[in-house]
Formats: structure tokens, sequence, C-alpha cells
């Protein structure tokens, strides 16, 4: 969460008091992130409005709207020392931390306009980014291995030595001009993992292997949503060097990482610095994203790159970083969790679509445990088979889900045309359905 504060006044105390003016040594705050809805709390016990008629949230929402940024609900945490009463003190607070909720949230934590804001950038809605790159055949049971995690822990020079044999120079070019980043190699006979943007809207793409030699790279497959991108090369002379994929599930906050890739054409740069954060939730181009937040400096060109442990194992891929024009923002880069770069390539490996399940879920607790479903797409299975609008899911072939999270990792796992058991509560009564697995092609056509 991102917390903003705003002084408390004598204001605040309650009628009588206005005149006063008086500044106190005490501040309200409001702790605040993206959320799907209205949740509005108190950390310390007093009272807040809980609804979207609460004055931080209504401002928040104006200045959205005036930064023609997609507004889509907020989760805030406020701490008031002094009690939001009625009154001018009041509603200057709340009004003023609102401003500051929204500008922050505008300006930092969405996609900006060009020149400022997310380093990745995804392919429009309704158009296939990847049409014009020449495909690798798909089906041939390649995988991602995931090794145990090494007892040695390594330097940073250690970890240079082992890994940048494994990490690859992309360099994409098309009709309306050229990409570049990194990639890394996932196996010795030549499928490399790399960022789908690196190559979105791309006619022909190179691979420069860390001894200078060009490969020719043919596509995969490429997922726009997850940011995935699997390209094969042909390697002549000889086996590749892949490298050590580690468990992403693995990590902890404050661990020791490293990024190696090519920013600003700087070919196997290292930068260092820790796990910041894991499961952060990110907004690209209006697609959430759980990704580890890093303080190792990423920058452009290391779309694509190694996130790696003090192991020497890659244990995500670096895809975005949040930035600003005045170069306020630092400190924060994100990587896709190898959990999730080993389900999504392995499934465009094997030519499968992504499964979906027609199901939009609100995060917030549910009594006695599951997922609030918030939409239900009329033209999907879930649909038909009769789950509907406002249901709680519980279970989910046959395994609880109470987060998001969990959610996803049992969604992932799916194989589109499977059939699924699913088990929601409505009004008080529990109901067990099952549907068939859809695909996203299918789905959004």
């Amino acid at each position: 969460m991102v917390k903003v504060s705003v002084p408390a006044t004598s204001a605040n105390i309650g009628s009588g008091f206005d005149s006063c003016g008086l500044a106190l040594s005490l501040y309200n705050t409001a702790a605040f992130e993206e959320f799907d809805g209205v949740d509005i709390t108190s950390s310390d016990g007093t009272f807040v409005p809980s609804t979207p008629g609460n004055l931080i949230y209504r401002t928040a929402k104006e200045v959205y709207a005036l930064c023609g940024r997609p507004f889509h609900g907020l989760r805030i945490v406020q701490t008031n020392p002094i009690p939001m009463a009625r009154g001018l003190g009041s509603s200057s607070a709340c009004i003023i931390a609102g401003l500051l909720v929204g500008v922050v949230a505008t300006r930092y934590l969405l996609p900006q306009e060009e020149g400022e804001g997310l380093i990745q950038s995804t392919a429009q809605q309704g158009q296939d980014p990847f049409a014009d790159l020449e495909r690798a055949p798909t089906g041939t049971g390649a995988t991602v291995t995931i090794s145990p995690q090494g007892e040695q822990v390594l330097t940073a020079a250690q970890i240079y030595e082992k890994c940048v044999p494994s990490i690859v120079s992309i360099e994409a070019y098309g009709a309306e001009g050229g990409s570049s980043g990194t990639g890394v190699i996932m196996t010795e006979d030549g499928y490399i993992i790399t960022n789908a943007h690196v190559v979105s809207g791309m006619e022909s793409v190179y691979v420069v292997l860390s001894d200078d030699r060009t490969m020719t790279a043919l596509l995969v497959g490429a997922d726009a949503q997850e940011d995935i991108a699997v390209l094969k090369v042909e390697p002549e002379e000889g086996p590749l060097e892949a490298a050590e994929f580690g468990n992403s599930a693995l990590l902890r906050c404050g661990d020791t990482v490293v990024a190696i890739g090519d920013p600003l054409g700087y070919r196997a740069s290292i930068t260092q610095g820790i796990v910041s954060a894991l499961n952060r939730s990110v907004d690209v181009d209006g697609v959430m994203m759980d990704l580890i937040q890093t303080s190792a400096p990423i920058n452009f060109g290391n779309s694509g790159g190694a996130l790696i442990n003090d192991r020497g194992q890659v244990v995500g891929i670096t895809t975005v970083k949040i930035i600003s024009e005045d170069g306020g923002v630092e400190g924060l880069g994100f990587a896709i969790p190898m959990a999730k770069v080993k389900t999504v390539a392995e499934r465009l490996i094997a030519g499968r679509d992504a499964p979906v399940l027609g199901i939009t879920v609100d995060t917030r607790p549910q009594e006695g445990g599951g997922l609030y479903i918030r939409q239900v797409e009329r033209d999907s299975n879930a649909w038909a088979c009769g789950v509907r609008d406002q249901d709680v899911m519980v279970e989910l072939n046959g395994q609880a889900v109470n987060s998001l999270e969990e959610l996803k990792a049992i969604r992932d796992a799916l194989v589109v045309g499977e059939s699924v058991e699913i088990a929601v509560l409505r009004d008080g009564q529990r109901l067990e359905l099952s549907f068939v697995v859809q695909g996203r092609e299918e789905l959004s056509s």
C-alpha cells in the first residue's frame, strides 16, 4: 500500500474549535491501493464512512476522471488520531487526502502517457500483435525445470559469472520501428523466454548470445496479458548454456537479488537489490499482474531479463518499472515470478490456449471464507451451468478458495476443455455445479 498523511487541526475536534485553527503535531493518514470495488476500513477503531460516499474516496475518484485514467475502485485504510468529525477542518483534511491519493495513483501507479509511466506497453485489444512473426512448431514437450535451492550463497561476482552465458540480447524489427530487450535461455536446444512486449508488433527477431553470435529467432508463442513470450533458435555450434531456474515461492522480503539484462543497450549489465514485496498487484494497461517488487535497478532494455536469487537461480523475469518525468520514483522494479513463467511458457510451447473461468471476483472478506463473485460473463460456460453474480465461490475442483492467489493457481493448472467442479453459496445454501473450461480466445471471440 501507499500512505499519504494530512496534518490534523483543532477544527477536527468538533463544533466551536473551527475558528482556532490550531496546528497539532498529529496526522490523519490514508493508506491505499488499487482494488476492484470499495473497501474502506479504520485501523484505529475510529468511525469512517465505508461507502462510496467517503469523501477521500469521492475526491480520489474525481482526480482519476480529471486525469482521464480508468477507475475500478480503491482499498483505503484510515488512521485518525483526531476523529473525522463534522466541520470544515474534517472536510478539508479528507479532500486533501483524496487529492493526494488520486495524484499519487494516477501519476505513479497507473500507466502514463508517452514519456512517463511503465516501461511495458501491451498490445491493443482486438489485434494480434504477433501476427507478422514467423512461428516455430509447438507441442514439442519442452518444459521449464525448477531446481532445488542450492546450499551455497554466491557473491554478486559469482552470480554474474555463472548466469551471464544464459542471458541473451534480443533485437526485433517491424514496419514502424524496432525493439530491444533481454531473454533467458530456457533449454540447451534453443528455447528462450522473454517479455511479450519486446516482440509485440514486430516482423523479425534476432538473438545475440553472450559470445556475440547472432541467431534468427522464431516465435513459439506469446501471451500479451501475462507478458511472456517463448522464442526458438537453432544452435548450430553445440548446445546453449541454459539458465538454472529456482523456486520463486521460496523468496522472502529482504532477500538479496540481482538483475541481469541490457538496460539502454548496455549488454549484460548487473544490478543488485532486495526483494521489496511479493505478490504485488500492479495494473499494467488494465491487466492486474501479481509481481515481485525489487529495489534492483531496472531500466529500458531490461525487459525479459533475469531476476536471480543469491544461489544463482533465475526466480523471475523482469518486466516493468514505474518511472516519472521528474525522476522522483526510484526502486520500483517488478518481475514475473518463475512459478507463473513456468506455467505460461509450458502452455505456449504446448500450443494451448489460456484457461479462463468467465468469472470476476471481489476479494472482500466473506464470513465463512470464499470469494464474492462480482460478475459472471453471460456467454461463459460458468453462466450456462448456473453460476450467478453475487454468489460466493468456496471451492474450485475440490480446493478451498479464500484468496485471489489461490484462485489463480487453481485456474492456471486447468486445461481448456476439461470439466471443472465449483461450489458456491447462494442465500445460505451450498450449490455444487460443473462446467467445461473455456479458452481465452474462445470466450473473447
